[in-house]
């Protein structure tokens, strides 16, 4: 009886993933605008000088960037971060 209610366990979870599957469609679409590809400017650790230059080069060059700021600790880590960003508005 156990290995029964097991093997018809393993058949519905096994149908289950079957069907989601192959309802998954892929599709290869064109770069926005005609582009040939893409980058991303992406800073780590929140760096001060991040802040005080490349932010306001990419400001002036109308460009995106991402920031990975360290919001908390580091367990084990001898440098402790200290909050340099903008405030958040509520």
């Amino acid at each position: 009886m156990k290995n029964r209610l097991l093997s018809y366990l393993v058949i519905l979870f096994l149908n289950f993933f079957y069907e989601q599957a192959t309802k998954a469609q892929t599709e290869i679409t064109k770069w926005y605008h005609g582009k040939k590809g893409a980058v991303s400017v992406t800073f780590d650790d929140g760096s001060v000088n991040q802040f005080h230059y490349a932010l306001p080069i990419l400001e002036n060059l109308h460009m995106p960037g991402t920031f990975y700021i360290i919001t908390g600790p580091i367990a084990g880590s001898k440098y402790h971060g200290k909050f340099i960003g903008r405030p958040v508005s509520q």
